[in-house]
C-alpha cells in the first residue's frame, strides 16, 4: 500500500498508462479528487502531472526492460510514444544510456 499521496497517485498513473498516457481527469477520478485538487497537491510535493506521468513511464520501462523480453519498439508504443526514436530519446535523457544498452546491462549484472 502506498505510504503517501504522490506514491499512491503514481501507482493509479502507472495503472492507467497499459491503456496510453492517462488524461488527468481521469487520474483524478480514480483518486478520488478533483483535477485542480491532484494538481494542487502535486505541486505541493514540487511535481507537475506531466513529470509525473514521465517519471511513471520510466519506472514501467524499466520494470519491462528488465523483466521480460518485449521489444524496444513495443515498449515505447506500449507507453504511448508515437515514434521509438522518442521514447529512447526519453529514456536516454533519464538514465544516461539507451533502453538496449540498459537491457544489456541489466542482464549482466
Amino acid at each position: 500500500m502506498p505510504e503517501n499521496f504522490q506514491d499512491s497517485i503514481e501507482q493509479v498513473v502507472t495503472t492507467l498508462l497499459i491503456d496510453g498516457p492517462p488524461a488527468i481527469r481521469s487520474t483524478a477520478d480514480m483518486a478520488g479528487v478533483s483535477t485542480r485538487t491532484l494538481q494542487r497537491r502535486l505541486a505541493e510535493v514540487g511535481l507537475t502531472y506531466t513529470g509525473l506521468v514521465s517519471r511513471s513511464r520510466m519506472r514501467l520501462a524499466v520494470k519491462w526492460l528488465t523483466e521480460t523480453e518485449k521489444r524496444i519498439s513495443e515498449i515505447a508504443y506500449s507507453l504511448g510514444y508515437n515514434d521509438p526514436a522518442n521514447f529512447t530519446r526519453a529514456f536516454r535523457q533519464q538514465t544516461g544510456m539507451s533502453p538496449r544498452t540498459y537491457r544489456r546491462a541489466y542482464e549482466n549484472w
